[in-house]
Parts: C-alpha cells; structure tokens; sequence
C-alpha cells in the first residue's frame, strides 16, 4: 500500500470521519446508500465528493475503493439504483442515468451539512456503472472528472453483440430487481440504444470534464477494444483530457484493488490541483 497516499484518520481531528445514510426520494421512490465522510483539521473545510456508480445489476459496488479514496481526504457516496438491492421503484437503464443525476443533485442539496463542494463532484462507475457515467454527462451532469473502469456501451452490444443481452435474461431468472413489466429492459434498450451508443454520446456532451478509462485485457464482459477505445477516439477528437489504463485483468480487476484507488484518488486530486 502507497503509504503516504492511504493513511488511517488522526485520533485528534477536528472532524472525525463518519458514515451518513442515504434515504433519498427519487420520481416517488426511495432510494438507499451511505455518505464516506472523511476526517477534517478544520470543521470549515469543504471536501470534493466522489459519486460511486455500480454495475450490473449491483454485485460488484466497489465500496473497497471508496473506503480507501476517504483516506485521503475525499467524501465517497454509493448507492443503489431504483428498484435493486433495496431501493424502491422500478429497474431500468433509463433510471440508472436518471438516478446518477438525481443523486449528485440531492448530494448537492446537503451539501452544507456533509461539508462538501457542489462544485467539486467526480463520479467513480464500473461496468453499467461507466455506462451511466458517460451518459450522464451526454444528458448534462457537470462533474469535474470521471473516473470508469470496464464501462458497457449497451448500444454497441444492441447492435453488435447481442449475445451479450443474455445476462438480462439470467439476471430476470435470478430475480436481482423489480422491473415494471417482465420485457422493460429490452424496451428500453431498443428505444434508447442509438442514442446510448458511446460515439453518439460523446457527441451529446454539452461540456467535456477530464476522464480516465481502465480496461482489462482478459475482459471477456466489456472488452477494452469494443466499449473504451472507440470512445477513446472520439474523445480526443473532441479535445477532451482523457487518460487510459489497461490491466492484465477480468471484468472485475479482482487484483488489482489498491492500484485502481491509487489511481483514482491521483486522478482526482490532480484534476483538484490544476489552476
């Protein structure tokens, strides 16, 4: 472990760190995660805020790395989308971008009592996680960063794998959420996929906050050359700051934990010290 980087609090801080739950109101559902507080020298001071996106449909929620990113002095929120693991209301890929944004909008909201910067919020996604990230931005969340790891662009896989769609079915017979009806997500998925498409996307973004993309290469779920590199490209065609990443890695970068933090909490703390 990087020492220097990832430290336990002090036992005399002015702000001890703490854990804040999260019961917010979402379209008429409620929806359930946890604040990471980190410990503060100065009760004045206002901390960035890390908004962690899982994936699908929530197994891998990354909390690993949020504990390590408040260590070095960022707030981390997680949560779980309407209608999985908890939280109330229906499932669908439409909500996961509309839940990210509702989200930082109510972190925002209390952003006085959590000691945190609403201007100074970056978003941590994996897997579906990454897919909601980039379009979130594409629908207008201003984020100062994102930081996405093995991201699903669920428009490619519509129109050139569908192979993969099996896991919807798998995760239905498995009964992981709440849908709305028992052919929802594929609705979904055929009303919104051209425009999910990642290069559609990138081209939605009404701005361009730094990113930074980490792959595996023993990906077999989202393979680098078919869900980042494209999106890569379109990126720097557009003149955003985009960095990547690839690791000798399956989809969840199972040994790979402390370099991940590492390298997201250096992200974030870079984008936070550029004038």
């Amino acid at each position: 472990m990087n020492e220097k980087l990832f430290h336990n609090a002090p036992e005399n801080a002015a702000v001890p760190a703490e854990n804040v739950g999260i019961a917010a109101e979402i379209n008429g559902s409620t929806v359930f995660g946890r604040v990471l507080l980190p410990a503060l020298d100065d009760p004045n001071k206002r901390t960035p805020i890390v908004l962690f996106l899982h994936g699908f449909p929530g197994t891998e929620q990354n909390r690993d790395l949020a504990q390590l990113l408040r260590t070095t002095g960022l707030a981390c929120a997680h949560f779980s989308y309407r209608g999985v693991w908890g939280s109330k209301g229906y499932y669908s890929f439409t909500h996961l971008i509309e839940d990210a944004m509702a989200m930082a909008e109510y972190l925002r909201g209390r952003a006085e009592e959590l000691r945190i910067d609403p201007e100074r919020l970056y978003l941590v996604g994996h897997s579906m996680g990454g897919f909601t990230s980039v379009n979130s931005i594409a629908e207008g969340l201003r984020v100062k960063g994102a930081f996405i790891m093995a991201p699903g662009d669920l428009g490619n896989m519509y129109f050139n794998e569908p192979e993969h769609f099996t896991i919807i079915e798998k995760g239905q017979k498995a009964g992981y959420f709440t849908l709305e009806s028992e052919d929802a997500l594929q609705n979904d998925v055929v009303a919104n996929a051209e425009k999910w498409y990642f290069p559609n996307a990138v081209k939605r973004m009404p701005y361009l906050p730094r990113f930074y993309f980490v792959g595996g290469t023993r990906d077999t779920t989202t393979p680098p050359e078919k869900n980042i590199l494209p999106i890569l490209e379109c990126l720097r065609a557009r003149g955003a700051d985009v960095q990547y990443l690839e690791l000798n890695e399956p989809h969840a970068f199972c040994g790979s934990r402390l370099r991940l933090a590492e390298e997201a909490a250096k992200f974030i703390w870079e984008t936070e010290n550029e004038k």
